[in-house]
């Protein structure tokens, strides 16, 4: 009889193997429309799937809050308070993983760790800070996109 799930012993030890490239490092965070830099500890795999910590940095341009009321951050007062961490989760059967992204299908959250991706990121957010959040989240969801484009054409190309 074939298995129509996933390889979940290798995806545990793939994972473990990048584990520790993931903690402390700064990574842009999406979920619905919020977007923030945060850091992630606390990284926990298992055979139901990973979970971390995940830490929000205040960042202009940036979401502040991701439970529920997004209030960007529009000004250098907002870049000193103290902002929630907050745990995720997600079982081997929605959350896909490579050296540069986490993704959880169904829950609607993706973490980039591409240095890349994360640096223009910062430039567009503070680019665009003076701006309605609407646009900043189109500029930066543009720039994503576009980059994941670029990349996903290198990796066809080689």
């Amino acid at each position: 009889m074939m298995s129509h799930g996933p390889d979940i012993p290798s995806l545990v030890q793939s994972m473990k193997a990048m584990k520790d490239q993931f903690e402390g490092i700064d990574a842009i965070y999406l979920e619905g429309e919020a977007i923030a830099r945060v850091h992630l500890s606390n990284i926990n795999i298992d055979d139901w799937g990973i979970s971390a910590t995940v830490t929000p940095i205040p960042t202009l341009g940036l979401d502040s809050d991701l439970d529920g009321e997004v209030e960007p951050l529009d000004s250098e007062l907002d870049l000193d308070s103290e902002m929630e961490p907050w745990d995720i989760a997600a079982s081997w059967e929605i959350f896909s993983f490579s050296s540069k992204y986490w993704d959880a299908a169904y829950v609607a959250w993706t973490i980039y760790f591409d240095h890349d991706l994360v640096s223009g990121v910062l430039e567009k957010s503070a680019k665009y800070s003076a701006e309605e959040r609407l646009v900043r989240y189109a500029e930066i969801m543009d720039y994503i996109q576009e980059y994941e484009m670029k990349e996903y054409a290198k990796g066809v190309a080689e």
